[in-house]
């Protein structure tokens, strides 16, 4: 009797071990593991730090050294023995224009700047360290000074593929300060933004509608 009590003592506690081990195997099973869970877009914060790295634009194959922060994207290179720097101001960038369409306006710049300095911009002595400020303020589309161009925020937002408004203030810096005092008609300054907009349009045009071709 008192051997088969020992038995029956054993076997209950060899039952509530295995039931113990089990619930414990669930938990597991259902905690998820840390190294594999993923934050949400709105737990992730953009670093200030500066990212530092070198690129390439395609079309012409110049070598671009780029530095890249929160509010600030800054780009420099040599084409054809000329050093330009393009700096993009996002101090008051407010994210209506996108990433891909800030990327696509740099990639102007490189590809028709230096087009447009080497046939006109040493006459007038023009800038070649050019700043971008893109800012949801101001009632302009855009507008270009000394060796600034402001770009609404809202304008790409609203317009996807208007990227050669941007064309047109360039060529305002490659004027550099043309007067209405010395032409013989105050128009020829627009008209030749919108000449080099058709001229140099980036990617030969391919985000100009009919108006432009």
């Amino acid at each position: 009797m008192k051997q088969r009590f020992k038995v029956t003592i054993l076997a209950l506690l060899m039952v509530i071990i295995c039931a113990g081990c089990q619930k414990k195997d669930d938990i597991s099973e259902k905690a998820p593991d840390a190294a594999s869970t993923t934050e949400s877009p709105s737990d992730v914060s953009v670093s200030d730090e500066s990212a530092v790295g070198d690129s390439v634009a395609e079309d012409d194959n110049i070598e671009i050294k780029s530095e890249i922060s929160e509010d600030r994207r800054y780009h420099s290179a040599t084409v054809n023995g000329v050093d330009y720097s393009l700096t993009v101001d996002l101090t008051k960038w407010e994210g209506n224009t996108n990433l891909l369409q800030i990327e696509t306006l740099e990639s102007l710049f490189w590809q028709v700047y230096p087009k447009m300095y080497e046939r006109f911009g040493t006459y007038s002595s023009a800038p070649t360290d050019v700043e971008l400020l893109i800012e949801n303020e101001g009632y302009e589309i855009a507008c270009a000074w000394e060796n600034k161009v402001h770009l609404h925020d809202m304008w790409l937002h609203d317009n996807p593929e208007d990227f050669d408004c941007y064309t047109h203030e360039l060529a305002h810096l490659i004027q550099n300060g043309w007067s209405e005092d010395y032409l013989e008609y105050d128009s020829y300054i627009e008209r030749f933004a919108d000449y080099c907009r058709y001229i140099y349009a980036y990617d030969d045009g391919k985000y100009n509608d009919k108006g432009w071709t």
